[in-house]
């Protein structure tokens, strides 16, 4: 789904309706089921384009709870040549482009590019990675409705899960920069 910014930041604030049926034990389910997600080297059977990092600063822009759900977003600049490892967000999110270009790799679905005031949905439950192809850096807006402190992502690509959390809970979150 690929939309412009202002509808869709919109659309990130109505969802906690939706969430706020969402009990505490479905939620911790929800958790355990991407927990419990096993690891993987592909996306529809090949490998994304380009080299599985970190983005190069990642930082939490926002972090309000809404209606009892926490409303998460990040400002996140990722090199070109690079990508996010291969993921899933346990209950789903959308990010927007503000400057460069960014393609995003879904499973089960064909590339989605998105340039500058662009957005796309990711789904919950779903492997994913984003790629920056270049020329230069991509500024991002990622966010996130979750029940509270709950996780946003967890990387399930072979051989990276190690990297950790770019989104930590409630937290500033510095990436790969130097």
């Amino acid at each position: 789904m690929r939309a412009r910014i202002g509808r869709v930041l919109v659309m990130a604030f109505t969802v906690p309706f939706f969430l706020s049926s969402c009990s505490t034990n479905s939620a911790q389910r929800v958790i355990d089921e991407v927990n419990a997600y096993p690891l993987v080297s592909t996306l529809n059977g090949t490998v994304p384009p380009g080299e599985p990092t970190l983005a190069h600063t990642s930082q939490e822009i926002l972090n309000v709870m809404r209606d009892g759900q926490q409303v998460r977003v990040y400002r996140d600049v990722r090199e070109a040549g690079t990508r996010a490892p291969i993921h899933i967000h346990p209950f789903g999110g959308w990010t927007c482009v503000v400057s460069g270009q960014a393609v995003l790799y879904l499973d089960g679905a064909e590339p989605q590019e998105a340039g500058p005031n662009e957005c796309f949905l990711m789904p919950a439950r779903t492997p994913m990675s984003n790629v920056n192809p270049g020329p230069g850096p991509a500024v991002l807006l990622d966010s996130f409705v979750t029940p509270p402190d709950a996780p946003v992502w967890r990387i399930v690509e072979v051989g990276v899960e190690s990297l950790g959390n770019e989104f930590a809970t409630g937290h500033n979150v510095k990436g790969n920069h130097q």
